[in-house]
């Protein structure tokens, strides 16, 4: 007899979106919501565009259904283990490129501090806050609930803001796709190369 999938299934779904759930409270000590959003970071034409094509330029699982929304933050994690992540796709970055990720990182670093918004101008897309998945629930079972009563769905695409090299033909993003049938929830780092003014997805780093 196969053993039902649900449960198992669920449960992974639970711990992914714990951690997701920590993260948040950890990186949103202020309970204000973020009102006032800036068009003035580096590279935001090139970014709202990458964002607005991740859909159908992203092969490695399907997120094309997904129209909920979030953004995560850039953590100490991330950092220490970017430089050795970067080295398979070495072949496609310039000695700049590295300290330009960077800058990018700090620059979303002040702005989350200042509690600002990035307004990336997203279309198709249900954005949701930080602020407003906190608001759902303390619990898994509680988020969830309130999640589907608000959204209609059990489905989250999370994704970190958008890292661009130099000359703006290479984006770097983290992606996590949450939901209630599908079991892609580890966050991952992938990159992407513009090639005849399109984006294509390119590595998994």
């Amino acid at each position: 007899m196969v053993a039902d999938a649900k449960p198992i299934i669920a449960n992974k779904l639970k711990r992914s979106f714990a951690v997701l759930c920590l993260i948040i409270s950890i990186s949103c000590s202020s309970t204000k919501e973020k009102k006032e959003t800036v068009t003035n970071v580096s590279g935001l034409d090139s970014k709202i565009e990458f964002l607005n094509s991740i859909q159908k330029s992203f092969n490695k699982f399907d997120i094309s259904e997904y129209r909920n929304l979030s953004f995560t933050k850039y953590d100490m994690r991330f950092v220490e283990g970017f430089q050795k992540k970067l080295k398979k796709i070495q072949g496609e970055l310039k000695t700049e490129d590295y300290d330009y990720f960077i800058t990018q990182i700090n620059e979303y670093e002040k702005l989350e501090r200042s509690n600002i918004e990035v307004d990336f101008k997203l279309i198709g897309f249900n954005y949701i806050t930080d602020e407003s998945l906190k608001n759902l629930g303390k619990t898994y079972d509680e988020l969830w609930t309130n999640f589907r009563k608000k959204y209609g769905t059990k489905s989250l695409l999370s994704l970190s803001k958008p890292l661009l090299s130099k000359d703006a033909q290479l984006a770097l993003i983290e992606i996590q796709a949450i939901s209630e049938t599908e079991n892609h929830s580890k966050k991952e780092l992938f990159a992407f190369k513009k090639v005849n003014d399109q984006w294509i997805f390119l590595s998994e780093l």
